[in-house]
């Protein structure tokens, strides 16, 4: 019994199961954010990679993308134009903007249709974003960011699913 006391308090912890006084213990819907909270972000980012990010961030972009875009709403493509316009704004002011890059690829990716990996996803971007430093960005990489987003942006607009995927 307190093995599996101490097993139901980790996993309440992390957000996994709920206790409901008097009623019992029930599973939880998985929410990555919710999941990583719960864990020292320090530990995750010290435990990958930059280059491990970036490669698993790409192959679940790409692998969905063009599904994704099939799937915009009008509300979603209003909200890629603001992202974008909060993007060229910070570019041009020559500071990178994460939380709109973000927040583009989260609007695109929300509409996979596969959960699991919109969760792996959004656990990604978490930890990049907690990794992600002032000083990490030059002017030829915040011009070369600029220029891949503005095609991402471009075919996002225009439905173009695999022009998004190829951007």
């Amino acid at each position: 019994r307190p093995l599996v006391r101490e097993a139901f308090k980790g996993l309440e912890a992390i957000g996994v199961i709920e206790a409901r006084k008097g009623v019992g213990r029930f599973v939880r819907a998985f929410e990555a954010e919710t999941y990583l909270n719960h864990f020292t972000t320090q530990m995750l980012i010290q435990r990958f990679s930059e280059r491990e990010l970036i490669e698993t961030r790409c192959l679940l972009e790409v692998s969905l993308a063009a599904d994704a875009v099939a799937r915009l709403t009008d509300e979603d493509l209003d909200e890629i134009h603001r992202l974008w316009e909060a993007i060229s704004a910070d570019t041009a002011a020559g500071v990178t903007s994460l939380a709109a890059d973000l927040g583009l690829h989260r609007v695109i990716m929300s509409r996979a249709e596969n959960r699991l990996i919109v969760a792996m996803l959004d656990a990604v971007y978490a930890l990049a974003a907690g990794r992600a430093r002032d000083d990490a960005y030059g002017l030829d990489k915040l011009t070369e960011d600029f220029a891949q987003h503005e095609a991402i942006v471009r075919a996002a607009l225009a439905r173009d699913g695999i022009a998004v995927r190829n951007a």
